[in-house]
């Protein structure tokens, strides 16, 4: 499948920045016989996206780039969110200036966590009325037959870098392609989620000196309960479920928040959940929370008693 390029920026996860003047990609019809496998469904992942009709199909339909004719574009999710920081959802709008020429697109189809991430994809005609200026095909998509052992695999990639050794083809694989962005957002993701446990920890730090100083402000309470004939263990143990309460009433809080956060998502059946991390990160949190109680009420009642009642006046 034979595709045309209009070189710009790269618009995936390996790029730091924001595309101001991202790359792309013109594909012809071949595209949409390619992307079915044998039992007629769509080889890549979509998101968001009505497959009533092919969005590769709809990326041959006629258009001039204007505001009053955008151009059918298909993005990837990360692509569309991340780099190009856009909504990502099918019938959005955005426009960009190639050179002195400004173009409107309206996205016709979403993919999710494919090897087309990086670029901008329209229909082969389009592109040439956009770009009439760049001619041939600098990429293509290689798919072969169902079955094929990776033995095959490296003999056709061998073949096509042989035969096409004078232009300089480079062949890669799209399990590797993908595999290397998925790394890199691994990496984001486990950064974000490595700060966001330090907050947790750091937050249950204050939650424990909020609640040793509460303590400290009604020691003249406390010593009075104790005079009246209350155990010290017993006071301890309310100021510890006091505590505890504000703890799991707080985590519950904030469990609910990231679950509708997350139920979308979830609910589409399109993404894989992991819960190993988060859980441990949970579990260490309610750790720390429950320590941090107990430390609160065993400080606060090493007040001498005498002097906390003589304070109450």
């Amino acid at each position: 499948m034979p595709i045309r390029v209009r070189g710009g920026d790269d618009a995936s996860c390996n790029n730091l920045y924001q595309a101001a003047e991202p790359q792309v990609m013109g594909v012809g019809p071949s595209m949409l016989m390619a992307d079915r496998n044998a039992q007629g469904k769509s080889e890549f992942g979509w998101f968001a996206t009505d497959l009533s009709q092919s969005p590769w199909k709809r990326l041959e339909t006629p258009a001039d780039g204007t505001q009053e004719d955008p151009l059918p574009v298909i993005l990837d999710q990360n692509t569309a969110l991340w780099a190009l920081h856009l909504g990502g959802y099918v019938g959005e709008r955005f426009s960009y200036t190639f050179g002195q020429k400004k173009v409107e697109f309206q996205t016709v189809g979403v993919l999710q966590n494919t090897v087309l991430q990086g670029s901008l994809w329209i229909g082969e005609a389009n592109f040439q009325k956009v770009f009439p200026d760049i001619g041939g095909y600098r990429a293509f998509l290689v798919k072969p037959q169902d079955g094929t052992s990776a033995q095959g695999l490296e003999s056709i990639r061998t073949a096509l870098e042989g035969g096409w050794s004078d232009e300089g083809l480079s062949c890669a694989s799209a399990d590797g392609i993908l595999a290397r962005l998925l790394s890199v957002q691994n990496t984001y993701l486990s950064a974000f989620q490595l700060l966001g446990g330090l907050g947790l920890l750091l937050g249950t730090l204050g939650l424990g000196v909020s609640q040793l100083r509460s303590a400290l402000e009604r020691k003249s309470e406390l010593a009075a309960m104790r005079a009246m004939g209350f155990p010290k263990a017993r006071l301890v143990w309310t100021l510890f479920l006091e505590n505890g309460w504000q703890l799991f009433r707080g985590l519950g809080i904030g469990m609910l928040c990231a679950a509708a956060a997350s139920a979308s998502i979830l609910l589409r059946g399109n993404s894989v959940v992991s819960l190993g991390g988060p859980l441990v990160m949970l579990a260490w949190v309610i750790l720390l929370g429950l320590i941090f109680c107990v430390l609160a009420a065993v400080l606060a009642m090493r007040q001498p008693l005498l002097g906390a009642l003589r304070s109450d006046r």
